[in-house]
């Protein structure tokens, strides 16, 4: 159940008391031996303060993805951590930017942990990620922290060889799709398709997922962005 998408904010009732200045999602998650389970998703940079210290969270976060030209863009990075989080202590959240203009996606960062953007292509070879981008010419994305595919006239990019669902759950939302190489399948989770011949189609990767952007025939239709990313916490599970 989402609660919560406004800026600054504060809540209690056994979910945590914080103020954020960026967009946010606060999540109900249920309650589990009368313990409230909640999930905060950072959907833009800020600053997170808690008016109460949550003790032990679990922290995860996904780079901006790469933008393509040819090939397609590598999905961001993403890493999984646990840190205890203090109360009345400012902590500085950034959402990395997608790539643009065949450059690499930004950093994700937040409580001194880091999830590094994924690579950008002007060429014609998938680039690196999280998820890697497909070759040129019908090359796939990576999903899930796999390589891409090769295309036709085009290398595969690699992936980071892991999950890149959140916190590295099986069940949990999947980030970080590799971009299509020019006329290819995006990878699930956000990555961007690759245009067809002649289509000025949308190739950019998703908002907030960290997704590669996809593969253009011809640069008279531009150049894909990647998608920003994101950081998500939780009280923590064992």
């Amino acid at each position: 159940m989402l609660l919560n998408m406004v800026g600054a904010g504060t809540t209690g009732d056994g979910f945590p008391q914080f103020t954020y200045t960026g967009q946010y999602q606060l999540i109900d998650d249920g309650k589990v031996n009368k313990k409230q389970n909640w999930r905060i998703k950072f959907l833009s940079s800020g600053t997170l303060t808690f008016t109460k210290a949550p003790g032990a969270i679990d922290v995860f976060l996904v780079g901006g993805g790469g933008s393509a030209r040819y090939g397609g863009g590598g999905g961001g990075y993403t890493f999984t951590g646990l840190v205890s989080a203090q109360g009345k202590t400012a902590y500085t959240v950034t959402i990395g930017a997608g790539g643009t203009s065949s450059g690499n996606g930004g950093n994700t960062t937040a409580f001194g942990l880091t999830a590094a953007g994924g690579k950008g292509t002007g060429g014609k070879d998938g680039a690196a990620g999280g998820s890697g981008g497909g070759g040129f010419r019908k090359g796939a994305g990576g999903s899930n922290g796999g390589n891409g595919s090769a295309g036709e006239d085009g290398g595969a990019g690699a992936g980071q060889g892991k999950t890149t669902r959140e916190f590295g759950e099986s069940s949990g939302t999947l980030y970080a799709g590799g971009g299509a190489g020019a006329y290819g399948t995006a990878g699930s989770g956000g990555g961007g398709a690759g245009a067809s011949s002649y289509t000025a189609a949308t190739c950019d990767g998703k908002v907030n997922t960290g997704g590669g952007g996809g593969g253009i025939e011809y640069s008279s239709n531009g150049v894909a962005k990647g998608g920003s990313g994101i950081a998500v916490i939780r009280n923590h599970r064992s």
